[in-house]
């Protein structure tokens, strides 16, 4: 009944290798964001390959679909995870999510997608240096993976309402004494196909 899962096939990878947040831009006298990034042509395995993105202070990123064939209307609820490649452990921060994680989800040609009035919301959270109303220290130790669901599906979160090929990354950013950095992950294709 359902469509069987479709497999990634080629497409660009964009590792953002560091964002230093607001508090080291000013510390450095520094007023622009210096981005790098590398273009391999690949994609991030959908179902559990590594398709972790570039190592920055230790730390790689990937997001995990469950599944990379979607119908039209049906919520997607990524996971986002982070690995410790480094030999000590590192502490990361929880802030209910949006203050330091972003979405992005784009077309077939790499424009990004509209947001929902939900993902407007969600979006005008982020802000890495910005005050939080909750903060946990998470440790993740030599070769851990700290996993967390995303709390809305990209569904309620883009305008997502015709079939066609997609990808989705999420960044993370924070700026902190345990650990500063940018991490993104390498962009997971999915397809939404036609409600039969």
């Amino acid at each position: 009944m359902g469509h069987p899962p479709v497999t990634p096939t080629g497409g660009t990878l964009l590792d953002v290798v560091r964002l230093p947040c607001a508090g080291l831009l000013l510390a450095l006298g520094v007023f622009g964001y210096p981005l790098a990034a590398a273009m391999d042509g690949t994609l991030a395995d959908a179902h559990g390959g590594q398709g972790f993105g570039r190592e920055v202070g230790g730390l790689r990123a990937r997001v995990v679909l469950p599944a990379s064939s979607y119908r039209l209307g049906v919520s997607i609820v990524p996971a986002f995870e982070i690995r410790n490649v480094s030999d000590v452990s590192v502490s990361v921060w929880e802030a209910s999510f949006w203050p330091n994680h972003r979405l992005t989800v784009t077309d077939d040609i790499g424009a990004e997608l509209a947001l929902t009035a939900l993902g407007e919301r969600a979006r005008e959270l982020f802000s890495p240096a910005g005050p939080r109303r909750k903060n946990l220290a998470v440790i993740i130790p030599p070769g851990g993976v700290h996993a967390v669901t995303v709390p809305s599906g990209l569904t309620e979160l883009f305008v997502l309402d015709r079939p066609g090929t997609y990808r989705v990354s999420v960044e993370y950013e924070e700026c902190s004494e345990t650990w500063s950095g940018h991490l993104v992950s390498p962009p997971v294709e999915f397809q939404i196909v036609t409600a039969d």
